[in-house]
């Protein structure tokens, strides 16, 4: 028995040891194998997960594709603890709906559009029918008011309109407007199909309303109403009557489940307020403003000691804005102005508006107290800002600034220009600590790019526009052949200047350089810049062909000028 169990325990540990090293062969060979990207790994899992994906729009057997709004297509299958379905549009197609929509991971890795189409729709009817099937509902449609016998047709509200008869689940209905005839009330309403395809305004008539009460009743018994209005002011001895407002007037002692109480104004009268409001009923009937006077506030603290107190402590405000050695006065804005010294517990200060004058600031600002008794403006300058530079000057920096700019596009070689946007233009070359450039708009010219662009001083001080262009990009496709007739048009170019041989080439402009030789009624050459080298003159010019298809800077050089003294 005892070797029974050794020979077993042999052949166990052999098998194990032969699975154990076929698995470890396998898992070798797996690690050599080329690995598929995470990015592949989202994708591949999100086009899986959207063959899980199912729409429907529900009761589309009784509508009509073409009622459908991207908001009534549901959908599921998908795990939505992972990912998000966003319906993007709808297309009817007969009886079926094409339904375009994204499907991306909540981590935000991937995403994709795809498209489903949902079938089984209701056929659209011809209009004329569905027209004539909306009036036929209308004859069914039957209005009413709950307890009409009780009330007056004056005062029901649309919302009060009850209506049946017709089959709300293929129509709506609207209830417009009312309008009281006695013990009648004329109902406008809107009838329309919920598939959108009618619609149209009937009227219907309510009858057996209460008769109204002579106006004349319900006008002495509002009257008597207000008799029972009583006023009141919370805390009002501890106040001025000048400080409450409507909102702060309480009411009570009339019946307000017959009649609302508006307080539409207080004026204060010393130590007293005198209250106008509007009592009404709510059924609509009567309406009439009274006025009443609540006493026993708290005596006015003369106003000219609150006066005197005022300005006293404008004596104590400090204004200043942070860093002003460092700006100029006329780049603060009243945001900027810092107030203190004063109490701040009992007033408030507000800047209404900052003139510069050089190197001060005046501030005129208005101090008021927080109990709204007493207001005024007041002015104080505010010195010791930046000097400003002449306006000149700073004009000459910018331009010699931009004269710095460098303008490019990355990978311009394997683009065409008309595929680049402002945002893809790169600057340098200019100090970003005092300028800023902002691309304005691009503009493809064959291989070329107009670049305008504005730079302006970091203190607001100058800006301007400039334009620039950038050369090198990759030829469009027809366009090589207009690139290579370009060159060859190029090399009939012939540059010359006027009386050269009497001028030292450094004082040579490139409106001076003569072009001639190519065929104008095709291209344009555009002197871009010169250079003096001796007597030589290196000069760099754009051609570029009238149709703007294509564009390209060359060098030449122009010989014979005078040596230089």
């Amino acid at each position: 028995m005892k070797k029974s169990r050794k020979a077993l325990s042999l052949l166990l540990a052999s098998v194990l040891g032969t699975t154990l090293f076929a698995t470890s062969v396998v898992a070798a060979a797996c690690d050599n194998e080329e690995k598929p990207t995470p990015e592949q790994d989202a994708q591949k899992a999100l086009e899986a997960e959207n063959n899980k994906v199912q729409l429907d729009v529900e009761g589309k057997d009784k509508k009509e594709a073409k009622t459908v709004k991207p908001q009534d297509v549901k959908h599921s299958g998908y795990d939505n603890s992972k990912y998000v379905l966003i319906v993007d549009k709808v297309e009817a197609k007969g009886t079926s709906l094409k339904v375009t929509y994204t499907l991306k991971s909540k981590d935000g890795a991937v995403s994709k559009a795809f498209e489903k189409t949902i079938d089984g729709f209701k056929a659209e009817a011809p209009a004329q029918d569905a027209q004539k099937a909306l009036e036929a509902e209308n004859n069914k449609v039957q209005l009413d008011v709950e307890g009409k016998d009780k009330k007056e047709a004056k005062t029901v509200k649309p919302q009060d309109v009850k209506h049946s008869g017709y089959d709300n689940s293929k129509y709506v209905l609207t209830v417009d407007k009312v309008e009281a005839k006695g013990t009648s009330l004329k109902v406008t309403y809107t009838l329309k199909s919920k598939d959108g395809a009618v619609s149209k305004a009937f009227e219907k008539t309510i009858d057996g309303f209460k008769a109204e009460a002579p106006a004349q009743d319900a006008q002495k018994a509002l009257e008597a109403e207000n008799n029972k209005v009583q006023l009141d002011v919370e805390g009002k001895d501890k106040k001025e009557a000048k400080t409450v407002k409507p909102q702060d007037v309480k009411h009570s002692g009339y019946d307000n489940s017959k009649y609302v109480l508006t307080v539409d104004k207080v004026e204060a009268k010393g130590t007293s307020l005198k209250v106008t409001y509007t009592l009404k009923s709510k059924d609509g009937a009567v309406s009439k403003a009274f006025e009443k006077t609540i006493d026993g506030f708290k005596a006015e603290a003369p106003a000219q000691d609150a006066q005197k107190a005022l300005e006293a402590e404008n004596n104590k405000v400090q204004l200043d804005v942070e860093g002003k050695d460092k700006k100029e006065a006329k780049t603060v804005k009243p945001q900027d102005v810092k107030h203190s010294g004063y109490d701040n517990s009992k007033y408030v200060l507000t800047v209404d508006k900052v003139e510069a004058k050089g190197t001060s600031l005046k501030v005129t600002y208005t101090l008021k107290s927080k109990d709204g008794a007493v207001s005024k403006a007041f002015e104080k300058t505010i010195d010791g800002f930046k000097a400003e530079a002449p306006a000149q000057d700073a004009q000459k920096a910018l331009e010699a600034e931009n004269n710095k700019v460098q303008l490019d596009v990355e990978g311009k070689d394997k683009k065409e220009a008309k595929t680049v946007k402002p945002q893809d233009v790169k600057h340098s070359g200019y100090d970003n600590g005092k300028y800023v450039l902002t691309v304005d708009k691009v503009e493809a010219k064959g291989t070329s790019l107009k670049v305008t662009y504005t730079l302006k001083s970091k203190d607001g001080a100058v800006s301007k526009a400039f334009e620039k262009t950038i050369d090198g990009f990759k030829a469009e496709a027809p366009a090589q052949d207009a690139q290579k007739a370009l060159e060859a048009e190029n090399n009939k170019v012939q540059l010359d200047v006027e009386g050269k041989d009497k001028k030292e080439a450094k004082t040579v402009k490139p409106q001076d350089v003569k072009h001639s030789g190519y065929d104008n009624s095709k291209y344009v050459l555009t002197v871009d810049k010169v250079e003096a080298k001796g007597t030589s003159l290196k000069v760099t010019y754009t051609l570029k062909s009238k149709d703007g298809a294509v564009s390209k800077a060359f060098e030449k050089t122009i010989d014979g000028f005078k040596a230089e003294a």
